[in-house]
């Protein structure tokens, strides 16, 4: 409760005694009220000047909370903007990894397929040259078998064929020897001839 309403409730003036109240005691009251008055209105006073000293302040912090707040506003705009460029970059960066992932898997997934072929045409070169070796072995092996056949069929044939043919080739030895001798004995005797018809030539002239 104020000092005004309190003043007013407890008001109490002397009544004069021809009716009505002593002008003395409304003076009083009257003076009273306005130094009641007086007070509430410096106290106003104070208090709208202390208001406006406040409002000043908190304009001013009002200001700098708005320049603040552009401040902040204008780093997230930029932030945004960073985040979506990075965003972008990101997005870029994960799409080129994807393509050199796929290329890299190209890559490989031929280079598989040219090993694989390459391993599996000498793989078949190997095959192809071990069975050409297991058979030339058989066929070698049937040769060396056959020979030894051959060999066990005809070695005694082909030792008595041997001594055969060593006879038959003494015995024309023999024989040429034979011949030459004969020639040389008629080569002799015709060379005698012939000295004789020279010796008789030579007498008659």
């Amino acid at each position: 409760m104020s000092d005004l309403q309190t003043f007013v409730k407890n008001l109490n003036l002397k009544k004069a005694a021809f009716g009505g109240f002593e002008t003395e005691a409304v003076y009083a009251a009257m003076r009273e009220l306005t130094a009641i008055y007086l007070d509430e209105i410096t106290q106003l006073r104070e208090e709208k000047a202390q208001l406006e000293n406040d409002y000043e302040a908190a304009t001013k912090q009002l200001s700098k909370a708005n320049s603040e707040i552009h401040k902040l506003q204008y780093q997230l705009e930029e932030a945004q903007k960073s985040q979506s460029q990075c965003a972008q970059k990101f997005k870029a960066f994960s799409l080129a990894i994807d393509a050199l992932n796929a290329e890299k898997e190209g890559i490989l997934n031929k280079a598989k397929q040219e090993a694989d072929g390459i391993i599996a045409k000498a793989t078949e070169k190997c095959r192809l040259a071990n069975e050409e070796y297991l058979a030339q072995k058989r066929q070698m092996e049937r040769i060396s078998t056959n020979i030894s056949n051959i060999k066990q069929k005809f070695g005694t044939t082909l030792d008595n064929a041997h001594s055969l043919l060593s006879n038959l080739l003494s015995v024309v030895e023999e024989v040429q020897n034979s011949e030459i001798e004969q020639q040389c004995d008629e080569a002799n005797e015709q060379i005698k001839k012939a000295a004789g018809s020279i010796k008789q030539n030579e007498c008659c002239e």
